[in-house]
């Protein structure tokens, strides 16, 4: 996504640090890294949690789906996926947190609710690859 297009999206100066989407905005990957860090055994025990209650308030139309975890040596990763409605139609948002080291990363996905089947797959497989890309040791 270009920068202005990405500025649309996210108005806030607080915007993910990494935006990848398609030409339309509709289909958008978003990372965050996240200032304090998360540890591995709170990440566990009820950030998710929280998380999913900070959204539910926002905006309680929300429907909630799935929820899991990845866990091995290298990081702890927690995620959920939830149905959310826009003007436009209805949204699929999948939400995970990762934990390695000492960072923690906001991972967040969007696209068209029908679309929800495919892009939920390939972006769980994506969440695999954090460790090889952070030189995890793959």
């Amino acid at each position: 996504m270009n920068q202005e297009m990405v500025s649309r999206k996210y108005p806030s100066l607080d915007r993910p640090d990494i935006v990848i989407g398609n030409d339309v905005g509709d289909t958008v990957f978003a990372f965050s890294a996240l200032k304090d860090h998360i540890s591995t055994e709170e990440l566990r025990k009820n950030t998710a949690t929280t998380l999913r209650t900070l959204i539910k308030a926002a905006n309680p139309s929300i429907s909630f789906m799935d929820s899991g975890n990845v866990n091995n040596d290298f990081m702890s990763c927690c995620w959920f996926d939830f149905k959310s409605y826009i003007i436009t139609g209805v949204l699929y948002n999948l939400t995970n947190i990762v934990s390695f080291k000492n960072r923690t990363i906001l991972g967040m996905f969007s696209c068209p609710y029908e679309l929800q089947q495919g892009w939920k797959t390939v972006y769980l497989k994506i969440m695999e690859t954090y460790e090889e890309q952070a030189g995890g040791g793959k």
